[in-house]
């Protein structure tokens, strides 16, 4: 069995904590395993003892009201799609968080499954109302 490391570079480590210090909650959002995501994370002070780490598929699944009581622990997300960034973002900022009931239809239109009477409240990214 042979194993290859990418080492992180040198500045890596300082340019972390040089964030942390101003004040920036720094977090991880990559498509490696959780594993591999997490040592990284360790090795470059994002992922603390208290810190979370979750896999995307997990991420995706979780209603707006699941991800905001995770998202003060939340440093490493795993496995993640472009969608699962774009939903972190989303809903770290509020920006393009759908404003009210028309705005939520016409972008869960392309999922006719959902509606806005029974999965308002269960999926990402949430609503400005309640965000």
């Amino acid at each position: 069995i042979v194993g290859i490391i990418d080492p992180l570079r040198p500045d890596v480590k300082e340019a972390v904590a040089t964030a942390q210090r101003a004040g920036v909650v720094v977090r991880m959002v990559t498509g490696d395993n959780i594993a591999t995501a997490s040592a990284i994370a360790k090795q470059c002070g994002i992922l603390t003892s208290d810190g979370l780490a979750i896999e995307g598929p997990i991420f995706r699944k979780m209603s707006p009201a699941e991800v905001d009581a995770i998202l003060p622990r939340l440093q490493v997300l795993a496995r993640s799609s472009p969608d699962d960034k774009y939903l972190l973002v989303t809903r770290l900022n509020g920006y393009a968080i759908p404003d009210g009931k028309q705005e939520w239809e016409a972008k869960f239109k392309p999922r006719p499954e959902l509606t806005w009477e029974n999965d308002r409240d269960k999926v990402l990214p949430g609503y400005r109302e309640e965000w």
